[in-house]
This record gives structure tokens, sequence and C-alpha cells, in this order.
């Protein structure tokens, strides 16, 4: 799947210099209303895209994809992904988790508080996770990294560092640490019941119902339930791996269409789409926007 994603182009321009004197005086009275223009044409373009991604939200109730939320319609979901460029899990095998899941000390705490200093130089900007996934390793705690799509086997306080260092910093594969490719996606589901309830009320119900239509599809992926990711109010939270792709508002009757559309047709629901791992909100926004103005013109 692929997004077209439209930025805003700057444009730039010299200005002749005559004296010394407009040397202190001319740049600025002729950037000032360039400026200016440009700062009037970013904001104009986001407004249309907030437009349309309003209308994305009001159009719901009739949308082609068929996946209708009342709650969509008062507040879209599009454009609502935190921007981040690599997604850790840390295997936990339990669905229990602190409020905050450093707080359950440990490997988590450790990298989260390792980490926190590094990530505004990383390559990529990391977000931490605990899954329900099981480690299979008699001792640590597996890892699940994306986009990279890798397991890592065992790791513990000891031996984090080397993920760190080499993953994290030197945006490459930790070869010295086991570790094995992911070849099938994952899913991910908020059910953060320490969190919030909200989370852990509707995350259950669509992890069971993600299992059984995997299943009869014959798709044999993984369906996790997650700590907290962020946008309570659009649970359930669905995220897709490794595209990176966060759907909202999705509930136990719209799955089958959900898996249908985005698994078998190979569609995204633009309706329930919250955003992708990667792109920042203005990425996002434009994203939604060039979909509406393809599909739903004015």
């Amino acid at each position: 799947l692929s997004l077209c994603v439209v930025t805003p182009t700057r444009h730039f321009s010299s200005c002749f210099v005559a004296s010394p004197l407009q040397n202190l005086i001319q740049p600025r009275q002729q950037q000032q209303p360039q400026q200016q223009q440009q700062q009037q044409q970013q904001q104009q373009q986001q407004q249309q895209q907030q437009e349309l991604i309003q209308k994305l939200g009001a159009m719901c109730d009739e949308c082609h994809c068929g996946l209708r939320n009342p709650a969509a319609a008062a507040k879209p979901a599009a454009a609502s992904v935190s921007f981040f460029q690599r997604h850790v899990f840390f295997c936990t095998g339990t669905s229990s988790w602190s409020s905050s899941i450093e707080d359950d000390g440990g490997l988590i705490a450790d990298l989260a508080r390792r980490i926190k200093p590094l990530n505004p130089t990383l390559a990529k900007k990391v977000k931490l996770t605990a899954c329900s996934g099981p480690s299979r390793s008699d001792a640590g705690m597996d890892l699940l990294i994306f986009p990279d799509a890798v397991r890592y086997f065992g790791i513990t306080s000891a031996n984090v560092g080397d993920v760190i260092e080499e993953h994290f910093v030197n945006n490459r594969i930790c070869s010295s640490l086991p570790h094995e490719p992911l070849l099938a996606p994952y899913l991910f589901v908020c059910a953060h019941q320490e969190r919030d309830y909200r989370c852990g009320s509707k995350g259950p119900p669509v992890i069971d119902a993600l299992r059984r239509e995997l299943a009869t599809a014959g798709l044999p992926f993984t369906v996790c339930a997650t700590s907290h990711v962020g946008g309570h109010s659009y649970a359930g939270n669905v995220l897709i791996y490794p595209s990176g792709d966060w759907f909202g508002y999705v509930e136990v009757e719209n799955v089958p269409l959900l898996v249908n559309q985005y698994f078998v047709q190979k569609t995204v629901p633009w309706c329930l789409w919250r955003g992708r791992m990667g792109l920042d909100k203005q990425e996002q926004e434009a994203a939604a926007a060039q979909y509406l103005a393809n599909h739903h013109p004015r």
C-alpha cells in the first residue's frame, strides 16, 4: 500500500541590492511581503486540507467503504498519529500493565530511560509499547521492531545497550544478538485497561473479532493487545505493521470490512485511517486530502 503525500512547495528568490544603505533595509522590505505570502499560502492549504478531512468524517455515514461510525463524523480520525519512525514492542506475555509501562520496571523501564535523551538525535524517532505477545526465550524479553520487521530474542538490561547502539544509533540490525525477520503482518490493538477504560473495554472484543476474521480468510497473521498508544478517544485502535497504518473507531461489526479491504482488496478504509508511522501531521493531512480530492471532489 502506498500513500500519495503532498507537501507545501516553498519558493525562494534573491533580491538585488543597489547600495550599502539598502543592504540594511531592502532585504527585509522585500522579504517581508514574500514571507507573508508564503505563510498565507501555507495557511490556506492547511485550511483546505482540514476542510477535506472534516468532509471525510461528514461523509462517513454514506461512504462507499461501508465503515460507518457516528463518532468519526464528529471527530475524524485522520492525522491523529504523533510523529515517530520506529516502533518497538516488548513481548510481555500479558495484557495487564501499569498505567505507565515504565512503572513495571525491568527492561521496559531501563530502555525507556536510556532512549529518552537519545531520541531527538536518532536517525529514526523511537516509540516504545508493551504487547501481549509471549517471548520465545528462556531468559530476558523479546523485542519486535518495525518497520524493520525483526524480532530480537532474550533482551535484558545487560545486552539492550547493543540494540540501542547498533539498531537505534547506527540504524542497522544488531547481528551479535539472536534475531529473526518477521515475515507476516502483525496487528496490534490497544487494550490498556489500567490506562483508559475506553481502550480496555473496546480493545479485547476487537482482538477476538480480528482473530476470527483472519482465520476465516486464511490469513495467518498475529494479533496482540498493546499498552497505551495514544488517542484513546479513537478506540478501538488497530495498528498494522510493518506497513505502519493506524486505524481508529474500529468496532467488532466492521472488522470483516477492515480485513477484506486492507488485506484482500489492498485498499485503505480512509474513514477510519488515523495516520501512518513515519508521516508527520501535515503529511497525514495531505495524504487524506489527496485521497478525497481524487475520489470525492467538491
